[in-house]
Order: structure tokens, then C-alpha cells, then sequence
């Protein structure tokens, strides 16, 4: 994701983590780099979710409303914060790769290997496949 997010004029390091857990529902800020490229700064938490809000960043820098100065990334439910949890969902786990891998039935097991596969949280994973009907979860 990182050669994508170069390309599209994001800073060399595109994401920078911080110590300080965030209040309420931020997840991450979009800002400038000291050498203009976009950046996000998240949380020093799990990989794999600091990776989805990168991707959510992504969108809002590139397919939100503002696309230019600070933007944050929350837990709101509002349609642009929506469309960005749906974007980074396809990014990172795209539905069309998930459905090859798996069949009509999906084990959490199998969709914890998918998770490590795809470097997502299992709640990715088990998302895309209800919202793009892949196959049924067997709990």
C-alpha cells in the first residue's frame, strides 16, 4: 500500500505513531509532512488497525469532500466516514480476492488466517464477506 500511497504524493514514511491514546471517537489526523506529502498519525496500537485507518486516511485525502489541510479519521458514522471504512475494506481485503480463497462455509479460523494474510483485523474479514454475501460464518 505504501507504493500506491507515493505515487499519489504521500510523505516517504506515510503514517507516524504516537504515544498518546486518542479520546472519543478520533482515530487518526491527515497532515503534511515537513516535506509536503500527506502523512497520518495514529495511535502506537495493533498494525493491522493502524494500517485500516491509513487507508481510511487515504480516502478522505484523495475522494473526501476537503481534501486539502488537516482531516481526521473517526468512529463517526456519518457517509464520508462510511465510504472510507468501505474503502479501506476493499484496499486491504478485497472481496473478489476472498472470495478464491474461501468456500460456502467460513470457520473463524479461517477467517483469522485470512486476517493474516490480508495484514487486517478478523472484523475486516468477516465484514466483507457478509456485506459482499460470500459465504456463511460458522460461529
Amino acid at each position: 500500500m505504501d507504493d500506491v500511497l507515493h505515487r499519489l504524493g504521500w510523505a516517504q514514511s506515510p503514517s507516524r505513531t504516537v504515544d498518546v491514546q486518542p479520546k472519543g471517537r478520533l482515530e487518526a489526523v491527515l497532515e503534511r509532512s515537513d516535506e509536503g506529502g500527506s502523512v497520518a498519525v495514529v495511535h502506537d496500537g495493533d498494525a493491522a488497525g493502524n494500517r485500516f485507518r491509513l487507508a481510511r486516511g487515504a480516502f478522505l485525502r484523495h475522494f473526501g469532500s476537503s481534501r486539502e489541510g488537516r482531516r481526521i479519521v473517526t468512529k463517526a458514522y456519518t457517509a464520508e466516514q462510511r465510504a472510507s471504512r468501505a474503502f479501506a475494506a476493499e484496499l486491504l481485503a478485497p472481496a473478489a480476492d476472498i472470495a478464491k480463497h474461501i468456500g460456502d462455509q467460513v470457520s473463524l479460523a479461517e477467517i483469522d488466517q485470512l486476517a493474516q494474510y490480508y495484514k487486517v483485523s478478523p472484523f475486516v474479514v468477516s465484514h466483507q464477506i457478509q456485506n459482499h454475501r460470500l459465504g456463511w460464518i460458522n460461529a
